[in-house]
């Protein structure tokens, strides 16, 4: 396992926001990421599967150990689906801007040791961006979603046809 760690969340803590080829660490930060995936798995076993997707792609980007900041757009198309909350568009936006931000600084470095120095801060950054990522997922739709159709009064759904029902051919 090549692990290139360092530039993204808790592994600039451990690197000191240098990137870094560590194996062991890229070892723990899969169990991490596994351990990770299967708590929201269970969490959300009941939600919508977009609700499950968005909050597995939030998680994996918060607890994995190494991204391309260009993953942070994954989970779009799952929050514009069904948005869990006013967080969720500030998320996008963010999924935008950090990495955007820190591509334009960095290109702009003068010489490779000045980008080091330049991108020390920017992975040190990454850790105001976990908060929102956390923030962004579906936690009120981790339970099964609710059916909203009326009911007769005899319990069932009204104008829903039983489940033996086949529609006639034409």
């Amino acid at each position: 396992m090549r692990g290139v760690i360092g530039d993204w969340g808790w592994t600039a803590l451990v690197t000191g926001g240098n990137e870094t080829v560590s194996t062991r660490w890229a070892r723990l930060g899969t169990l991490i990421l596994v351990a990770v995936l299967l708590e929201v798995w269970y969490l959300w076993r009941r939600a919508h599967p977009a609700g499950l997707i968005a909050a597995m792609s939030l998680a994996f980007l918060a607890s994995t150990g190494r991204l391309g900041d260009q993953y942070l757009l994954w989970p779009v198309p799952w929050q514009a689906a069904r948005p869990a909350c006013q967080g969720t568009w500030i998320r996008a936006v963010l999924g935008g801007a950090w990495p955007a931000a820190g591509e334009l600084w960095l290109t702009h470095a003068p010489s490779g040791i000045a980008w080091h120095l330049m991108h020390q801060p920017w992975a040190y950054s990454s850790l105001a961006v976990l908060p929102f990522l956390v923030l962004a997922m579906p936690w009120r739709r981790r339970a099964a979603f609710p059916v909203t159709a009326r009911t007769s009064g005899a319990g069932t759904r009204a104008g829903v046809p039983p489940v033996s029902y086949t529609a006639p051919i034409t």
